[in-house]
């Protein structure tokens, strides 16, 4: 994370055996040790409703050669 500067931050969740994602607008590193991530998501938007039932995310950070996702 240290060598995240900016970039495109993919966020994904499983809920009812489907994968969900979106664009996330705000993600920031907040500390190296222990890894620890913010990521803010609207609360009346449909990501919001998923994590929240499953607990769970993943955030998949593009490198540049995957700019036409």
């Amino acid at each position: 994370m240290r060598r995240f500067a900016t970039g495109v931050a993919i966020v994904t969740t499983a809920h009812e055996g489907r994968i969900h994602g979106f664009t996330a607008n705000a993600f920031a590193s907040v500390s190296v040790e222990p890894p620890t991530v913010l990521v803010c998501v609207n609360r009346v938007a449909t990501a919001h409703r998923l994590i929240s039932a499953s607990q769970l995310f993943c955030v998949n950070i593009l490198a540049l050669e995957q700019r036409a996702l």
